[in-house]
């Protein structure tokens, strides 16, 4: 297979021939750069072969990566003896060819740009031109207004692509800015080790990094300042510190485009003149992003960190600024309560106690109190009100921080029966769905209802991962006795090309009753058959693979002929954690199949797996409902089924294995 013209761009006045080659869903960061340096070798050999003047620029990319490079680097292999008949596509085959490649440092220094908010095309554009013309990028300077986006790049690249979270927890937020920080400078006390190339040396500490990746972000960025310089770049390292341990404790602050957004629905919501009319209290303020720049005749900005409203005082002048622990501070706070022995605001308490009309806006931190997954953060949602919570039997919902804040605004409306409340808050969406919220969603929708909302991808904020959606809404304290809510329209926003915000589409989220979605509809057929002997079957992964560790957790029915891995009722988990089994999987969420639910067991399967070219961070908390009544009723339910009987035998994720001389 030769290059394509499509793939090659040339430009003769400006000495350009860029060679484009395009993947899908790689990991450029990774030994998938490798593979395709080793494919365009042979492009550039049929190149040499055909005798085309060669390419001197390339650029690799997929939806996530993409990279530039100087192809002249690679010339050097053109003349070497390597199988040159294998396909371009297959060129990573040939063994010498890549172990050549992959201990190439030119290949191995490639730095990776990450294709995601805050991305500027015009960056790569920049480096192509730069390698035009020197064979090399043009090092990137940092100041004051860019050092956050290299610190960004910095911590993505170098520790092995953990999120700053992970490394904050093992290295500590102070360690890893002055890590950067020397780094960046050039401290002769910060370097690699010369001999474990992994290995970082700062002062008297060792570090493990990918050093490969190190070498990459100082071939784009510069390390020697000015005297002056230096001092600027080290003035915003305290500021660095404190964002990166408000990172571990799920913060994060809301980028002035969205704060704007925010207040724009608010002004269309509440009318003219609202932000004179009401109490407005932000009690997740950070430095103030949500009202820095809009004037309020009665606000109130609480955070958890002093530092914040040390390094916010010129914003908002005038108003209410103090420290204070929503989820901790005053929790039995009545109107009854002595204002000598409060925390808050003694003006704040007394508009509480008068009932003025109040807005709750606030964009509160997303931790979660368990070891899984980037969100959670262990401990911190441990609070007086997760404790409250837990007494009043609310489950799931007491171990989300932003779940903990909405409580506290319904508590504090009910101890002071107030009559005129607002909340509007940034919110992760799942308690609007998922019926592991259950109670705690119920009893909200009866004291409040959604009037208004929008939804962004949460990469739109600097921090959240961009695989799930965010919600700002609108929530009125009810005025009248109305049936609960089940559906809740947003509209899709983004960030618009040329500035701004634009709607781009406009999504319904539903709620769906536990016994209604489609997991508990397959769980309706009862199997009452024996467990078999945990130790008489084994359980495996993808059918063949025999995990590590000793507790699995997966139990098998007498007479099952296979098992469905069933994960979660929502899109989320269709793709990594749904899939049919003839051996027991190693995990215990889904179900044994046997033949009295085999047909459900299918149709479960069919339906979430048919789901997933639809699936995206704006309807990964959708719960899938039960077929109805008039379909199972209907004449086309049989075929319906036998078609997801055939949908579940040859689909990618249905692990049918025959073993022989298996050993467990």
């Amino acid at each position: 297979m030769e290059p394509s013209k499509d793939s090659l761009l040339s430009d003769d006045v400006r000495s350009l021939r860029l060679l484009l080659e395009t993947k899908w869903q790689k990991n450029l960061s990774s030994n998938d750069r490798i593979k395709v340096i080793a494919q365009v070798v042979h492009y550039l050999k049929e190149f040499q072969k055909a005798g085309d003047t060669l390419p001197n620029v390339i650029l690799a990319g997929d939806e996530n990566e993409m990279f530039v490079f100087y192809a002249p680097k690679l010339y050097k292999y053109l003349d070497l003896d390597y199988d040159w008949s294998i396909a371009p596509s297959s060129a990573f085959e040939d063994e010498k060819l890549y172990r050549d490649i992959s201990k190439d440092d030119n290949v191995r220094d490639i730095f990776v740009f990450n294709i995601g908010t805050g991305f500027d095309i015009e960056e790569v554009f920049l480096a192509i031109d730069a390698l035009r013309e020197i064979g090399e990028f043009k090092k990137l300077r940092v100041d004051e207004v860019t050092l956050r986006k290299a610190f960004e790049d910095f911590v993505r690249l170098v520790f092995e692509g953990d999120s700053l979270f992970k490394i904050a927890k093992k290295v500590g937020a102070p360690e890893i800015v002055s890590i950067f920080i020397n780094s960046i400078l050039g401290d002769p006390d910060t370097y690699i080790h010369p001999n474990k190339p992994n290995v970082l040396k700062c002062k008297n500490r060792e570090i493990r990094i990918r050093g490969a990746a190190y070498n990459a972000f100082f071939s784009r960025y510069d390390r020697k300042y000015t005297p002056t310089e230096i001092s600027k770049i080290t003035a915003i390292a305290d500021q660095l510190i404190e964002e990166a341990k408000r990172r571990f404790h799920g913060d994060f602050w809301t980028p002035t485009i969205w704060a704007d957004e925010a207040i724009h629905m608010m002004d269309r919501d509440l009318g003219e003149g609202w932000r004179d009319r009401y109490v407005v209290w932000d009690p997740a303020a950070g430095t103030k992003n949500l009202t820095r720049d809009y004037s309020f005749k009665h606000l109130f900005s609480s955070t958890l960190h002093q530092a914040e409203i040390d390094m916010s005082t010129q914003y908002n002048v005038g108003s209410y600024s103090f420290q204070y622990d929503f989820l901790n501070d005053d929790v039995d706070i009545s109107p009854e309560s002595d204002e000598r022995d409060i925390k808050m605001p003694v003006e704040l308490f007394r508009a509480l106690k008068d009932d003025k009309p109040i807005v709750f806006y606030t964009n509160p931190p997303y931790g979660q109190a368990t070891e899984q997954g980037e969100s959670s953060k262990a401990g911190v949602a441990k609070t007086k009100i997760a404790s409250i919570m837990d007494k009043e039997g609310y489950g799931h919902a007491q171990l989300e921080l932003y779940t903990q804040f909405i409580y506290r605004v319904q508590k504090l409306t009910r101890d002071f029966r107030l009559s005129n409340v607002f909340f509007f808050f940034f919110f992760n969406k799942g308690f609007l769905t998922s019926s592991a919220f259950g109670k705690f969603t119920d009893e909200l929708l009866e004291q409040f209802q959604f009037n208004d909302g929008f939804m962004i991808n949460a990469g739109e904020f600097q921090g959240p991962s961009s695989n799930w959606g965010l919600l700002f809404s609108n929530f009125g304290l009810k005025k009248e006795v109305l049936l609960p809510q089940t559906t809740f329209k947003f509209d899709i926003m983004r960030s618009g090309q040329f500035g701004g915000t634009e709607k781009i589409a406009e999504h319904t989220l539903r709620r769906v009753s536990k016994k209604d979605e489609l997991v508990s509809w397959l769980g309706e057929i009862k199997i009452s058959n024996q467990e078999y002997n945990s130790g008489s079957y084994p359980r495996t992964t993808g059918g063949f693979n025999i995990p590590a560790g000793d507790n699995p957790c997966g139990k098998y029915k007498e007479g099952a002929i296979g098992f469905m891995h069933n994960n979660g009722g929502n899109v989320q988990f269709s793709d990594k954690y749904t899939n049919m089994n003839s051996t027991m999987n190693y995990a215990d969420h889904g179900n044994s199949v046997t033949p009295e639910n085999f047909e459900r067991a299918c149709v479960t399967f069919a339906c979430r797996k048919s789901i997933l070219p639809d699936a995206s961070w704006v309807n990964d908390k959708d719960i899938f409902h039960k077929p109805s009544d008039d379909f199972q009723d209907s004449s086309g339910w049989n075929e319906f089924v036998h078609d997801c009987v055939v949908y579940s035998l040859f689909h990618r994720a249905s692990y049918q294995v025959s073993l022989k001389d298996f050993a467990y």
